[in-house]
């Protein structure tokens, strides 16, 4: 009898530790997006679209409020100054192109669970707004009417500092075994609409 009750207390003692594991791991391990708002995923896939929506934006944006008013106020017989700014306009338009590329592969890395996709886009964000800065910067100071400063770039930054922060954080909880196809459905979490 002593052996029969120390193996059902030894049965107990299993189920209650094997409960009290399953709910260790039902619980979200993973990071919420700025504390609060959704799962990392869900952030790289938002955050993307929004990318493209700005990269597409911004090459109307800085054609008319930068580049038509600085051409209209550059001379008439000033054709290297006419000239420069079409090859930054057709930079800026290469840079947001490519923008557009990487940050669909991020959308596809997102939905896939694909950390490589993630990290090209990861990588190209802070290079993509370098290159495009520096050739803003250089056309305000060498292109008299092109108005381009240091105020101009805040907004960008801001944003290229949380996308690359939020693609970092996605791609470490895959690697960390956080995020998963698997248990995606445990990491799920949105302000909205889950």
């Amino acid at each position: 009898f002593t052996m029969s009750a120390e193996s059902n207390q030894l049965e107990e003692s299993l189920e209650e530790e094997e409960e009290h594991n399953t709910s260790i791991t039902d619980k979200k391990q993973g990071r919420s997006c700025f504390g609060c708002f959704c799962d990392m995923r869900r952030a790289v896939i938002i955050l993307s679209a929004l990318g493209i929506l700005v990269a597409i934006v911004s090459v109307v944006i800085n054609y008319f409020l930068l580049f038509e008013p600085a051409r209209d106020e550059v001379l008439d017989n000033d054709s290297d100054a006419k000239q420069q700014l079409d090859d930054l306009f057709a930079i800026s338009m290469v840079v947001a192109g490519l923008s557009v590329v990487g940050f669909s592969l991020s959308i596809i890395g997102g939905v896939k669970f694909n950390q490589v996709l993630v990290i090209v886009n990861t990588i190209y964000m802070p290079i993509g707004f370098a290159v495009n800065q520096v050739f803003l910067f250089l056309a305000a100071s060498d292109i008299e009417g092109f108005d381009y400063g240091s105020s101009n770039m805040i907004g960008p930054l801001i944003g290229i500092v949380m996308a690359v922060f939020v693609h970092v954080s996605f791609v470490k909880e895959i690697r960390d075994g956080i995020m998963s196809e698997k248990n995606y459905e445990r990491e799920k979490q949105s302000c909205c609409c889950v």
